[in-house]
């Protein structure tokens, strides 16, 4: 999962290493805005125990969720676990109605670059501290992605898939603020996607928007932040309208 959030960091680093207008001599990887890695292992504490009711009833919901194996709502799930740019951007720019992209958004993705260091950062120093098993771990129950050996050895608690999510959906709904509804139910939907997909409990998820909302609170107080938020908010006033596919009734 680190290395996933990291690529996606990267890849969106990446984007914007073109951004001459941004910078003169942009990162291959972007630093993030915070001086060092928020630690969410200390805000969140330790897991449900092994033997606790709360973890029975997780146990129950994974067990419940592999009912839904192909749905939409499972397809949504697989959609989900993409973290490329592409993806992110289509997700997001439907639910805020905006067209989000390299090339015409420019500020807006550099700022999610440089964000999206200090969640790789943060993702980092929060699973290396309990290392809870996943759901599947130890059964051979359907989950909606291929079981990867480096995704099982990696630690459940928190989800770096919806501290991602959910750290883009409140600065998105801060520069979208019409949209901040929609574009707020997108970004919890990739940590409820964790659930249905069967890679995640819900307390994981749970714990990782708690970190993304530290993560946004702390990024508020960074001046060069608050100066790259006020222009990309600026930008999505003036971008074009989203271009999304339309949904099938029923």
């Amino acid at each position: 999962m680190i290395r996933r959030i990291a690529a996606a960091v990267a890849a969106f680093a990446l984007a914007g290493a073109g951004y001459s207008a941004l910078s003169q001599a942009p990162e291959p990887r972007p630093s993030g805005y915070l001086a060092g890695a928020l630690n969410g292992a200390v805000l969140v504490g330790a897991p449900p125990a092994e033997d606790s009711a709360l973890q029975a009833a997780e146990r129950k919901t994974y067990e419940a969720t592999r009912a839904l194996r192909g749905t939409e709502r499972w397809t949504q799930a697989v959609q989900d676990n993409e973290l490329t740019p592409a993806a992110l951007f289509q997700g997001f720019g439907c639910a805020a109605g905006v067209s989000l992209s390299r090339e015409e958004t420019t500020a807006t993705a550099w700022l999610l670059a440089r964000v999206g260091t200090d969640i790789g950062k943060a993702s980092a120093a929060s699973k290396g501290v309990y290392n809870r098993p996943r759901p599947p771990v130890g059964n051979d129950k359907p989950i909606c992605i291929p079981r990867d050996p480096a995704l099982m050895a990696n630690s459940s608690w928190p989800s770096g898939h919806a501290m991602l999510g959910w750290t883009y959906a409140l600065l998105l709904a801060e520069m979208v603020p019409a949209q901040a509804g929609a574009i707020l139910k997108r970004g919890h939907d990739y940590g409820d996607s964790r659930v249905i997909c069967g890679v995640h409990f819900l307390s994981d998820v749970q714990a990782g928007r708690t970190v993304a909302s530290a993560l946004v609170a702390k990024l508020h107080a960074d001046p060069q932040f608050a100066a790259d938020l006020a222009a990309a908010k600026a930008e999505l006033a003036r971008a074009k309208p989203a271009q999304c596919p339309v949904r099938k009734a029923g």
